[in-house]
């Protein structure tokens, strides 16, 4: 008479099925980490400001920025920058706020003191009308 052993194939079959939930773990891990790269690329800015000086030559803030994976260091007036659609489009939300609030001012002051408020109120206007 021969005693048939069970518990080794329900051992077996256990250890099968923990190496198959390991292996769908390690899967999902790694295609959630795929799905996660591609949604963040999509939301990756070419150009970041990096830092501010003034020109004492042209009364002007001249921004330095660089591109995204680059080493070199670009500088633009904070106006010509504004006065780009190209340029501006390239920078984080956040950075273009930065760069509107410091190109106005710019402007705004180097107007004459009787005429700044007639300005800002210009200006104000000109960024709601858009």
């Amino acid at each position: 008479m021969t005693i048939y052993d069970v518990s080794s194939e329900a051992t077996t079959h256990n250890d099968i099925k923990i190496v198959f939930g390991k292996l769908k773990s390690l899967w999902d891990c790694f295609c959630g980490s795929i799905l996660f790269i591609f949604e963040n690329s999509r939301k990756r800015y070419q150009y970041v400001l990096i830092g501010e000086k003034y020109s004492n030559k042209s009364n002007q803030t001249i921004l330095q920025y660089r591109i995204v994976g680059k080493r070199h260091i670009l500088e633009m007036a904070a106006r010509d920058i504004c006065n780009s659609k190209k340029i501006i489009g390239k920078f984080h939300p956040l950075d273009v706020r930065i760069i509107s609030f410091i190109a106005g001012a710019d402007q705004i002051l180097e107007i004459e003191e009787s005429k700044r408020k007639v300005t800002f109120n210009k200006l104000k206007k000109d960024i709601f009308n858009i």
